[in-house]
């Protein structure tokens, strides 16, 4: 939901396609020090990030190759 609210708000193009997930292992974390590439149970919310930094290094690139770059601010 909030994703949909983000881009009717800002755009397709503003906002990035991917979404991080909400759980307890997330909270789990901060009790145990521990990123979320070292936690096994957050194992999904880690490949996540993961996915989310490549889509930001693709956008911020915009090469010839880049997918749905990141809009001019003005």
């Amino acid at each position: 939901q909030i994703h949909s609210l983000l881009t009717q708000r800002f755009g397709a193009n503003a906002v990035f396609q991917t979404t991080i997930g909400r759980s307890v292992r997330m909270r789990e974390l901060t009790v145990t020090h521990r990123t979320v590439f070292e936690h096994e149970p957050a194992q999904p919310q880690a490949e996540q990030f993961l996915s989310l930094v490549k889509e930001m290094i693709n956008r911020a690139s915009k090469g010839e190759f880049t997918v749905n770059p990141l809009p001019k601010l003005e």
